[in-house]
């Protein structure tokens, strides 16, 4: 641009001039919108392209993501699990570890054969001696249809504890003299995980601890743990 400030044309008017040499006409513009859709057309491919390399990867992500949702919420089948030579856990519930550990201590507890506080067959004689529990002990219904535990064979009871819980322990002696050991405390499913109620039709969970059986459901708010040959 070349404006003449000495000429005989007034400053305004140059600049004017200078300004209508450089404007587009009608058809010009109509030209230069048209070359510019014919770029954005031409490189419309080429972002299309761009979009998809960056949409696979996130969609292959997402799908790695939902697998592994599906893995970590649905139910495995059962597993049996042994980490001590000892104890054989046969479970699909997160808690198996507690369940183990309440498992370990009753038949610790079932093996050393400590003094009884009580000496009864008689489970109403045994419930009034209990008064210290917060919960008052049954003679378990599904102990004696499932799992044949006869109160005619009460011998009697002491107080114990299942994971720092205070609670009843039953003892039985079956006709052919072998022990059973029955467990009640208030039933905490914070504490101690999913336990089975029996009479729902739902199974015992089931475990061997040094040669024995262990049985734990719940029943009337309690949680029962059996120990037996």
């Amino acid at each position: 641009m070349n404006i003449n400030l000495q000429g005989s044309a007034p400053l305004k008017q140059q600049i004017q001039q200078e300004i209508d040499q450089h404007r587009l006409s009608g058809k010009q513009f109509e030209q230069l919108m048209e070359l510019q859709t014919r770029s954005a057309s031409a490189q419309a491919p080429k972002l299309l392209e761009a979009k998809e390399k960056l949409t696979k990867p996130l969609i292959a992500i997402a799908a790695c993501l939902f697998i592994a949702l599906i893995a970590t919420t649905i139910p495995f089948a059962p597993s049996r699990l042994s980490t001590d030579g000892e104890t054989e856990i046969t479970s699909n519930r997160p808690h198996s570890a507690v369940i183990k550990a309440i498992s370990a201590e009753v038949v610790k507890n079932h093996l050393k054969l400590k003094p009884l506080d009580i000496k009864t067959q008689s489970i109403d004689e045994a419930r009034r001696f209990f008064e210290h529990l917060e919960f008052s002990p049954i003679y378990s219904t599904q102990a004696r249809q499932r799992f044949s535990l006869s109160d005619g064979f009460l011998l009697g009871g002491r107080y114990c504890s299942i994971q720092g819980t205070t609670a009843a322990q039953l003892r039985f002696e079956t006709p052919d003299k072998q022990l059973n050991t029955l467990y009640e405390v208030s039933y905490d499913e914070l504490k101690y995980g999913p336990i089975p109620s029996l009479k729902d039709g739902e199974s015992a969970i089931e475990l061997q601890v040094k040669g024995l059986s262990v049985r734990l459901w719940r029943e009337r708010g309690l949680m029962m743990v059996l120990v037996s040959p």
